[in-house]
């Protein structure tokens, strides 16, 4: 969902999410100093929600805040168990920002993103 200037915030991750590592959740195209939030569950999701369509099942989700930068980016550490049983694990993000400037007034969404937790 697009925000102010027509910029649909970008999703990344800064390193393969390998087991015993720490990458980071990246988000780009952001709206500078304006709140940013990155939702993390085991599942995807496609309901409208305040304007925006969730990518991302709501229920039980890991939600943290950061405060985008003056340069319209922000950066989510995300630490990976040093645990066999979490090999092949998929994970499903997306940033989420407030941006008054979106089609609705409040907010502005990435796509979504699928990552995997991986041995190397």
């Amino acid at each position: 969902t697009p925000g102010t200037g027509g910029l649909v915030p970008g999703i990344g991750l800064s390193a393969p999410a390998a087991l015993g590592t720490t990458t980071q959740v990246q988000g780009s195209s952001l709206l500078a100093n304006a709140g940013a939030f990155v939702a993390i569950n085991f599942a995807p999701d496609s309901a409208p929600v305040f304007g925006i369509t969730a990518l991302v099942q709501a229920a039980a989700a890991a939600v943290l805040y950061q405060q985008a930068s003056g340069g319209g980016t922000a950066a989510w550490p995300f630490a990976v168990p040093n645990n066999a049983a979490f090999d092949n694990l998929y994970l499903y993000a997306q940033v989420i920002t407030l941006d008054p400037g979106s089609p609705g007034g409040l907010l502005a969404a990435s796509r979504g993103m699928r990552f995997r937790a991986c041995l190397q």
